[in-house]
């Protein structure tokens, strides 16, 4: 291997890293993170960071717009390839997308933090439907085809549901869980609507569950021969996740 050869590739990787960092929104010279070397590093990565970039600026200055951007890059930085990144920014793209008429006719919708009351929430037969689930949960506890939510990618910490709609206006909305940015043992469920409004969920570990139109989140293992019967049931509008049933 010659001494010119050589001179050639290190060029070639200087010249390479040099058009990754004009290409993203940030001096990728000073990039620390996993997520962040990869945004360098990936040419349709730079381009979906420029993308969302120029999202926000359309959108202007927000305060609520700059703490849902802080969330959201905790969620971000937890992705430890390609994928997980690709996802993650194409459904934030697809939320400030959405934002930008909302944004210029009314201002950005409020974000609101997940509300949880000491009791039960008012449900329709609630006890019937408590005992109801766990009775079935019990029965089968992989449940249906239907029952668990599935991840568009389930690699790393950070994960994307797919397919949600959690407001029922036939508009996938962006709903993200992030196990370990809070601190051990607990998961955040980070949930922007299609129609700009948002949320966070803090809890143990829990599986989101949809059943009859409707999401839930179950905290608490999903299989009898290890539940404690501390299992607890959340159903999450698109205001707030409220207590359901509790002692499953």
């Amino acid at each position: 291997m010659t001494k010119k050869w050589l001179e050639s590739i290190a060029l070639t990787g200087i010249t390479v890293l040099a058009i990754n960092a004009s290409a993203a929104s940030f001096d990728c010279t000073t990039a620390k993170r996993t997520a962040e070397k990869l945004i360098c590093t990936d040419s349709n990565l730079s381009k979906l960071d420029e993308q969302l970039h120029e999202a926000y600026r359309k959108l202007g200055s927000n305060k609520q717009l700059r703490t849902q951007q802080r969330a959201w890059l905790k969620t971000r930085d937890a992705c430890l390839e390609v994928t997980c990144l690709t996802g993650v920014y194409g459904q934030r793209l697809a939320v400030l997308q959405s934002l930008a008429p909302i944004s210029a006719k009314n201002g950005l919708p409020v974000t609101t933090k997940a509300e949880r009351s000491s009791h039960a929430t008012t449900h329709a037969g609630q006890s019937d439907f408590c005992n109801e689930f766990s009775n079935d949960l019990e029965k089968t506890p992989l449940g249906s085809t239907e029952r668990f939510v599935e991840y568009a990618d389930g690699e790393g910490r950070a994960k994307i549901f797919k397919d949600v709609d959690i407001d029922g206006d036939k508009k996938n909305d962006e709903v993200m869980q992030d196990c370990g940015s809070i601190s051990e043992g607990t998961c955040t469920l980070y949930i922007q609507l299609s129609g700009g409004r948002g949320y966070e969920f803090t809890d143990k570990p829990f599986t989101l569950i949809r059943l009859r139109g409707e999401y839930y989140a179950l905290v608490g293992h999903t299989y009898p021969e290890i539940n404690t019967g501390n299992r607890r049931l959340f159903a999450l509008s698109s205001r707030k996740a409220s207590l359901a049933c509790k002692g499953l």
